[in-house]
């Protein structure tokens, strides 16, 4: 499956930096992983984009959650069953934003193995040779530093993860807006551990190739665009507010 996948990964970046060559020379390679990047985010939008309704959606019936947590007190498993009701009738998954993670999991790993194997179906992996501004698309931090400080593979690397850190630390400051927003003030540590997840991205460039480095900056880049620009057109709407708990009793027996 994964040779598979990789051999398709091939074709397209292979057929893309073809393509991109006039206009970009030795650094096709690159520019053809960006643009591979930019449209397997196009693809996944329409994911991201239930990801952030379905935030507002959550946010609109916090109050109702709060109720339930408030009648079923002490009983567990009956507000569960509650809360799962409550996000059938407005149709929430819980899940909603773990597609776009998900996906791109997968998709990384593809693009290890695509700059990893010497072989890509049987044949010579060509695109272990190309460069951009001199580092080898299968170069490394370490095989950079090994070159010298001052080298441009050194500069690249460098270059790359200065650009990947500004982008988790956009994404961390949109996370701390939001928890901080959040009606329910979340505990410390879950505070601190929502403002740290978005630097995750910056630990993959230590230890993958230049190309996939490529692809995690552009990647995270997206994504905080991506999700700033929707929070915005689908910013939380006057939460619900849920009907007294007697009039809902009377509602029922009705």
């Amino acid at each position: 499956m994964l040779d598979s996948m990789t051999g398709v990964c091939y074709t397209l970046v292979h057929h893309l930096s073809t393509w991109l060559t006039p206009a970009f020379g030795q650094a096709a390679t690159a520019a053809a992983v960006v643009l591979a990047t930019v449209l397997i985010h196009i693809v996944l939008h329409p994911l991201a984009r239930r990801e952030i309704k379905g935030e507002r959606t959550r946010a609109q019936i916090l109050p109702h959650i709060q109720q339930l947590a408030a009648q079923h007190r002490g009983n567990p498993r009956a507000f569960r069953a509650a809360v799962t009701r409550l996000r059938k009738e407005k149709n929430i998954s819980p899940y909603a934003g773990l597609g776009p993670a998900l996906l791109q999991f997968p998709i990384l790993v593809v693009l290890l193995n695509l700059f990893m194997a010497s072989t890509i179906s049987g044949h010579p992996n060509e695109l272990l040779h190309e460069q951009l501004a001199g580092t080898p698309m299968g170069a490394y931090w370490i095989g950079a530093l090994s070159t010298g400080y001052t080298s441009r593979q050194t500069f690249v690397f460098t270059a790359l993860t200065l650009l990947t850190i500004l982008a988790c630390w956009l994404a961390s400051i949109d996370a701390k807006k939001r928890a901080s927003s959040s009606p329910n003030p979340l505990p410390i540590h879950t505070a601190r551990l929502l403002r740290l997840t978005p630097f995750i991205p910056a630990l993959f460039l230590v230890v993958t190739p230049l190309a996939a480095s490529l692809y995690t900056l552009v990647s995270t880049i997206w994504v905080t665009g991506e999700r700033w620009l929707l929070r915005r057109r689908y910013a939380p709407a006057q939460a619900e507010q849920p009907a007294p708990a007697h009039t809902a009793e009377m509602r029922r027996s009705g």
